[in-house]
């Protein structure tokens, strides 16, 4: 069973997928929408609706770096589908990931674009985790275990309705 999300701006992109496609709002969503509005209304609302749907506030982040970690761990998620061989197990993927994303951030911005397709889609992959990580003050995970939990994140994004497109001028990891 996978476990739903609990970050608000999450819930924000599934109900306005939700409007857009004429859909039900998801439940999960309808019942977050609900205490939200119902603590701003018990509140007088002395509070803004946002705070208490929990879109701002001391810890919370803003949208813009929400969305690029969405994008900087979709295309975590492109690198490490990326990765040849089969017989592979998520944790040898893993491996090679955090490899080549420790040894790209010895160099980057100067690293040199390598020879071949596949490697030059891996290598497109990986620098734009790092440019959108950099450009919102993140970092990209270098460890075996950091990998497999921003894949992991990105897999359910992608089948949960995350917006990786917002923002991204190459259209990288565009969401089907």
């Amino acid at each position: 069973m996978t476990k739903k999300s609990t970050d608000p701006f999450d819930f924000i992109a599934r109900l306005r997928a939700a409007a857009q496609g004429g859909y039900p709002i998801p439940t999960d969503v309808a019942q977050w929408l609900d205490a939200g509005i119902a603590e701003f209304e018990l509140d007088g609302g002395r509070r803004p609706l946002c705070v208490c749907l929990g879109l701002r506030g001391a810890g919370v982040v803003s949208l813009e770096t929400w969305r690029a970690r969405q994008q900087r761990d979709a295309a975590l998620l492109v690198a490490f589908n990326l990765i040849r061989g089969d017989e592979l197990g998520d944790w040898q993927r893993g491996q090679a990931v955090a490899a080549i994303v420790t040894t790209f951030g010895r160099v980057w911005p100067r690293a040199p674009s390598p020879p071949g397709p596949a490697a030059a889609a891996l290598f497109d992959a990986i620098q734009f985790a790092f440019e959108v990580a950099t450009g919102a003050g993140l970092a990209v995970p270098q460890s075996v275990n950091g990998i497999l939990a921003r894949v992991r994140l990105a897999r359910r994004d992608s089948q949960g309705g995350g917006d990786f497109t917002h923002g991204n001028p190459r259209g990288f990891c565009e969401q089907k």
